[in-house]
Order: C-alpha cells, then structure tokens, then sequence
C-alpha cells in the first residue's frame, strides 16, 4: 500500500526475475492443487496495447486479493491471450506487464490498493497496457560505494496525497531498477534497516526533495543514493502495577519539530524495543498503551499524556540513545454495540467516541461488522460517548441528541464498562445547489453548513 511520502513496497518476481515493489508478483507455482475432477482452476484474458493491438511476452500474474492460497504466473501469447492457473478457488488481485509498457492491476489501475477483485475461475480479464519506461540506479553506503543490499527504492508520483507507488529491493550488486511506470514526474526515496531514510537526490524530506521525470520507452536514470548509517534510541516497557516487562507493545518516535513518524516497532519478550535508522536529532517517544489489542494508557517520554510536553531524546548518529524506558498503567475500558434504528441490524464502521469531562484526553474506536465496539487504554475518570456515521444523526449516551444533555459514564482503571449502546436514526438529508450571483454559473467547492 501506499503510505504518504513513504509509500510501502512489495518486492515481484515476474518472468525473469523483474522486481515491483507495490505491484507484487508472489511466486507461488509450487501451491498444492485442489482443482477439482473438471479441470484446473484458472482465469484467462487478452493483453492488449491502447491501440487494442494484442501483445505477446507479456507478464501477467495473480495474488491471493485478502489472503490464503492460491495464485501464479505466466506469458501472454503471440494473440496476446493468457490463462493463469491458480489451483485454489480463491479473490484475487490480477496483474500485467511488459517491458516498455506500465505495469497495471485489473481493471485499468496502477494502484496495488484499488486492483477490482476476480473470483476465480474468471474469464475476460483484459488489459490494455499505456507505455512506461523504468528507473535505474544504485544504493551504497556514504564514503566508500559498498552496496547496501537489504535496501528498498520507492518511486510516488510527484502529486499532493498520490495513493500509489512503485518500488524494488535493491540487488547484491547494490543496483536497483524500478520497472513499469507511467511517463510523469515522481519522487524517490531509499531506505534499509538501520540507515537514515533519504529522499532523492540526498533530501531529508518529500518537499525538499529533486524530481525525477520517467519518459516512456526508456530507462530512465541513473538516481543514486548513499545512506548513512542512523543512530538509536532503545529502552524498556513494564507494568508500572506488576513491574513485569510488557511484550508486544507498540513503541514510536516522532521527529520533535517536523511532528512526523520516523520509526516504530513492538517491544520483544522482554519488554525491549530498538528503533533504528535515525538521522541525528531530536525525537518524541511514545508508546500506544492501546494498540495491539493492549489495555494500558498511551504516554510519552518520559511519562507525560500531551505530547507538546514530551521530552526531547536526543540521537547523534551512529550512537545509541539507551534507557528511555516507560512504566505503563493499566486504563479502562468502554464497550457496546451499534445498531440502525429502523431495523435492528449491526452496524459496523461507526465511530464511538469517549471524551474526558475531568480527564484530558479521550479516545475512540469504531465498530466491528457486528456493530460491536471496544475503546480501550482510558485514563481512570468521567467520560461523555457518542456513536456517528454519515447519513445517520449522531447520539450521545444514553439515547441524547447533544453533549449537554448526555449521560456521564465513569471509567476506573482496569475494569470494564459494558453496555453502552446506540440505537441510531437515518437523517435527512438536505440538497440544493451553489451559484453565482447570475443565478446560472454553479460554484464548485463551496463549503455549505447546516
């Protein structure tokens, strides 16, 4: 998926051993086969240029769209047409591409994300490559060229909030190619474990960075990186109640000025985190006390709940930062469930939210496809809840039109308070249209408030 200025990458295997980051190839031929007495199980199609003109040699492949097994790979033909062999009845997210061309997920996106679902077997699953070119370079480590091999490229088109992106793993040689994207304007960006993440060409951030300009038919670069080794911050999280270390806890730091997320990971069986690859600095540290399924209350260094008061760690790279460590308390929690109030169902993907009335902070969480919801890691205190979904009027507990009027709920440390439901009622909806004062020519993107 796409993370913005930061897009995640996949590595792809495809015919000879072309690698995409966001466009995943997984090389699963050797899957067991439930095919049943009739025949394999396969989707099939044509690969077409735009001109509709049919193309051979193109690689084209399947992946498992949620999970589970499944999936394949295989060349077009001379007319162009492909049949995929997937073994299992399964969804999945169908690629093509061809040297020369940009690569694309069915139906007619580059975007890993927004690939439309094909239950197999399926029939007709065309595509109609657009021309691409490729992007080449390499990644080394600063003052010696040594390649760095674990590393990763990511090219995100040159756009505000761009919901895509292609990258690659860097080869032993320490050269990279990033194959298959649309002609335009992209950034890129390098990273590996345990160096400073880094924007072309030498950039710290998205906006600072050089644009590269992708040209179809060509191979475009070369773009090259040298990353630094980064320096870390490592501590330890406990129980402040037990003083057991905690395991599986998500620990984060943030650069201190910019606010943005640097580095993150899960605290091991012992309690211990290690972040690494930071440039040197200052950074924010905190602890999601309720991610994970975790019931304890969410803090920063060194023990502080707002993070304008967090204290500065500072990192000189390559060095290591130690014991910026964090007891955590336990918190509450508040469940219930959400259901349409015209027909009883379960609601899922409505939003609950608990606000402080004598704590500073709340916290929320939306529903399950059984309606059901959980808000976890809440400071000991009194709370006011609400439930709200588009198209249906939000509610404060219990059954209450506005804050003032809602029901306060405690919360103590450790315990479970359950039962706190909504029954929500469809709204009206109120439409009309914005227009000069001609009375003819509309006005697009005006804000109306009711």
């Amino acid at each position: 998926m796409y993370v913005p200025k930061r897009a995640g990458l996949w590595p792809v295997v495809m015919g000879l051993g072309l690698i995409l980051g966001v466009l995943v190839l997984p090389l699963l031929l050797g899957a067991p086969s439930t095919a049943s007495a009739q025949g394999p199980i396969t989707i099939t199609g044509t690969i077409y240029d735009e001109s509709g003109a049919p193309l051979a040699g193109a690689d084209v492949w399947a992946e498992p769209y949620y999970s589970g097994l499944g999936g394949g790979n295989t060349v077009s033909d001379l007319s162009g047409r492909y049949t995929l062999t997937v073994g299992f009845t399964n969804t999945y997210r169908v690629g093509a591409y061809k040297s020369g061309y940009a690569s694309e997920y069915y139906n007619d996106t580059v975007a890993y994300q927004m690939a439309t679902p094909v239950s197999a077997p399926a029939t007709g699953i065309d595509f109609y490559l657009g021309p691409g070119g490729d992007i080449i370079g390499t990644v080394s480590l600063v003052g010696n060229l040594v390649p760095i091999t674990m590393a990763s490229v990511n090219a995100s088109p040159n756009v505000p909030n761009a919901s895509w992106g292609i990258g690659g793993w860097v080869q032993p040689t320490g050269v990279y190619t990033l194959y298959g994207l649309p002609p335009g304007n992209y950034k890129l960006d390098a990273s590996a474990p345990f160096y400073v993440f880094q924007f072309y060409n030498n950039k710290p951030t998205w906006d600072t960075a050089d644009v590269v300009t992708v040209t179809a038919g060509t191979i475009n670069g070369p773009f090259d990186f040298t990353l630094q080794p980064g320096g870390v911050i490592t501590g330890v999280v406990y129980d402040i109640v037990t003083s057991l270390p905690i395991s599986g806890v998500h620990v984060f730091a943030e650069n201190y000025n910019a606010g943005w997320w640097v580095a993150g990971m899960n605290t091991n069986a012992s309690g211990v985190y290690t972040l690494t690859g930071l440039a040197s600095g200052e950074y924010r540290v905190g602890v999601c006390g309720h991610c994970n399924g975790m019931n304890y209350v969410s803090v920063y260094f060194d023990d502080v709940l707002d993070p304008v008061n967090a204290a500065r760690v500072p990192v000189t790279a390559p060095l290591t930062t130690g014991n910026v460590n964090f007891a955590l308390r336990p918190g509450g929690v508040i469940t219930g469930t959400v259901v349409d109030g015209l027909s009883g169902a379960p609601m899922g993907n409505v939003w609950v939210d608990a606000s402080g009335i004598n704590v500073p902070y709340g916290r929320g969480a939306s529903t399950d496809p059984l309606g059901r919801y959980e808000i976890r890691g809440l400071l000991a205190g009194n709370y006011k809840v609400s439930a709200s979904a588009p198209n249906y009027v939000t509610e404060f507990y219990l059954e209450q039109p506005t804050w003032d009027m809602a029901d306060v709920v405690t919360v103590t440390t450790g315990t479970v308070v359950s039962n706190i439901d909504f029954t929500l009622d469809m709204g009206a909806i109120i439409t009309g249209t914005v227009m000069e004062e001609d009375g003819v020519t509309p006005i697009p993107g005006a804000w109306v408030a009711a």
